[in-house]
């Protein structure tokens, strides 16, 4: 598969579509300079191997 970038990625694991999505959104902000890039990503099977089923992930800028 070829990114957006033009890198070649070899998916092994059905997990991987939704970080090479990221990879092109990240291309894409560099080369449009959007206002703002939202990532809503459904980590479900990492998150709730690593938190549980009772807690969210959730990541975000911290304000300084």
């Amino acid at each position: 598969m070829r990114s957006l970038s033009g890198k070649t990625i070899e998916i092994v694991n059905t997990d991987a579509e939704g970080r090479l999505l990221l990879a092109d959104a990240l291309t894409y902000a560099g080369r449009f300079n959007p206002a703002a890039v939202v990532d809503i990503a459904t980590l479900t099977g990492a998150c709730v191997i690593a938190l549980g089923e009772d807690v969210i992930g959730m990541l975000g800028p911290t304000k300084n």
